[in-house]
């Protein structure tokens, strides 16, 4: 049975949270308010995933796991952010749960986690706390490879293309296939400055070069490709980079 820490400053959340985890096929081995209690009954109860708030009163979670030299257990966190925060989540491959909490999303983030790889916990928890702190324009994205986990910033992605099921990520240095659809990542990106002008290339903004607009339409990159814009987003690509000043 799997084992669960709940680290949780709000008295009120705390117990719904037990009282929700108790419906399920887990066991609650501990609690906790605060840091340094946190650490401690981790330590000491060795739980298999931990549940755990980001923000502890006038603390941060972070401040639990940096004192860890490795993390053997599986991490949930629980947030009350909206939609910024939510996407330095995402774009962290981290695993995370919407407050308010709820029985089915509870049970399906549990089995998520417990079905989950340790060894990149590491990297994917240095990277969310840097886009946690970082703005809006400086954000980073975990892009995982069957071979390689790599850690780029948003601007270094030129264009993404489909593949069928899976994403080619053109970056300044190099070129990183995926095993996810190029909808996963319009949706993620779309407020960040990408566009879909084609159901199979989504292209960053900033690295626009030149508008072909005869012979259908075509963008040219800043990589020089020339990727053709589909007719039926042309009127509102061509409405979007008038007003970002592009040619």
């Amino acid at each position: 049975m799997i084992s669960v820490f709940v680290v949780e400053d709000e008295v009120r959340v705390m117990e719904a949270t037990v009282a929700m985890l108790d419906q399920l096929d887990v066991v609650v081995v501990g609690t906790a308010s605060n840091v340094e209690d946190a650490y401690n009954g981790i330590i000491t109860n060795r739980p298999d995933v931990v549940l755990m708030d980001v923000e502890l009163g006038k603390h941060k979670s972070f401040e639990v796991l940096e004192r860890y030299h490795s993390i053997d257990f599986k991490i949930i966190f629980t947030t009350a952010h909206q939609k910024y925060a939510l996407d330095a989540f995402k774009f962290s491959a981290v695993d995370f749960l919407l407050k308010p909490l709820n029985l089915n999303a509870l049970e399906e983030g549990i089995r998520k986690a417990s079905e989950s790889l340790i060894k990149d916990q590491t990297l994917k928890l240095k990277t969310l706390q840097y886009n946690l702190n970082a703005g809006i324009d400086d954000q980073k994205i975990i892009l995982k490879t069957q071979t390689k986990v790599y850690v780029i910033k948003l601007d270094e992605i030129i264009h993404c293309e489909s593949d069928q099921s899976y994403s080619i990520f053109h970056t300044i240095d190099s070129k990183i296939i995926v095993s996810k659809t190029l909808g996963y990542y319009d949706d993620l990106l779309s407020s960040f400055g990408f566009y879909r002008v084609h159901k199979s290339h989504l292209i960053n903004l900033k690295h626009v070069v030149q508008i072909h607009r005869s012979d259908g339409g075509e963008v040219e990159m800043s990589n020089g490709q020339r990727l053709s814009i589909s007719q039926r987003k042309k009127e509102d690509f061509l409405q979007r980079v008038d007003t970002l000043g592009l040619q």
